[in-house]
């Protein structure tokens, strides 16, 4: 007579497993077991080895004027929802004034800055703004920003001795705000 395999009767006790059946379920069981352990203990190694490598290596970043700066992109942001994209860099300019001005932020506009060679004054350079007499706001109305709207920031940094230019092109669909650090 052929009896069945039935896992629920042998938990029951009424059919024994046989000892080999046992011990192959011990194995399993301890292998189970090991190899749990073995992907946590792998996890917490890698958990620590993460923090251990960033405190090495990773240094806090301090931006440049990071409160200031983010009260003018703030300000762009609230003038390119409220104007939408297409406009030329005027009307850009005279609404950013306005949100400076509501911001309570203190700003020059247009300010010249003389460009010498030696006791000479050979021309005059205009940034949009100057915020608060520590940050270049230069505006772009353009498909994009080019290399040249880098260089001419860098410029007006070295030129005024400041240390952060922020480029704020206002194109269609969003406004792009990069920095520019004089260090």
């Amino acid at each position: 007579m052929a009896i069945l395999h039935d896992p629920g009767l042998q938990q029951a006790g009424v059919f024994p497993l046989p000892p080999s059946v046992k011990k192959m379920e011990d194995k399993l069981k301890n292998f189970k077991n090991f190899y749990i352990f073995a992907v946590q203990l792998i996890f917490s190694f890698l958990i620590f080895l993460k923090f251990f490598i960033m405190s090495f290596s990773k240094k806090s970043v301090q931006l440049v004027f990071e409160e200031l700066s983010y009260l003018i992109n703030g300000c762009a942001f609230s003038v390119h929802k409220q104007l939408g994209g297409g406009l030329l860099e005027k009307p850009y300019q005279n609404a950013l004034a306005v949100e400076f001005s509501k911001a309570n932020l203190k700003f020059t506009e247009q300010q010249q800055i003389a460009v010498n060679y030696f006791d000479s004054k050979i021309s005059v350079m205009v940034p949009d703004f100057v915020v608060e007499d520590n940050i270049v706001v230069e505006l772009k109305r353009k498909p994009r920003i080019l290399p040249a709207d880098y260089d001419q920031a860098r410029n007006y940094l070295r030129l005024m001795n400041k240390k952060l230019a922020l480029l704020i092109h206002f194109g269609k669909e969003y406004v792009t705000i990069k920095r520019v650090v004089n260090l």
